[in-house]
Parts: structure tokens; C-alpha cells; sequence
């Protein structure tokens, strides 16, 4: 009986691990693409700007 104990608890300790492992994993790999949504969301903001204050300046020219 304690022996059976013993082995679920080892599997219930290494299935936690796993879970943890897994979940550590998922959250740095979110991470990276919520940086990489970011990043193009800026360079689209920042090509909206530039292209605006081109409209601007063209407006006064012409």
C-alpha cells in the first residue's frame, strides 16, 4: 500500500513539473509575439506619421 503511495506521488510530483515546465514555456512564447505585434504595430504608426506629414508638406507646396 505505502509503496503504491510513494509511486503516485513520484508521478503526481513529475506530472506538476511538466505542467509547470510547459506553461513557463508557453508564457515566453506569447511574450515573444506580443513583442513582435508591438513592434509592427509602432512601425505602422510611425509609417501613418511620416505619411501625413508628407500630405502636409505637399499641401503647402503645391
Amino acid at each position: 500500500m505505502q509503496s503504491e503511495s510513494v509511486a503516485v506521488a513520484a508521478t503526481d510530483t513529475r506530472g506538476k513539473h511538466r505542467i509547470s515546465a510547459e506553461l513557463k514555456r508557453l508564457e515566453q512564447e506569447t511574450s515573444g509575439l506580443r513583442i513582435v505585434c508591438d513592434s509592427e504595430v509602432a512601425l505602422y504608426l510611425i509609417a501613418a506619421a511620416v505619411a501625413s506629414d508628407n500630405h502636409i508638406v505637399m499641401g503647402l507646396i503645391g
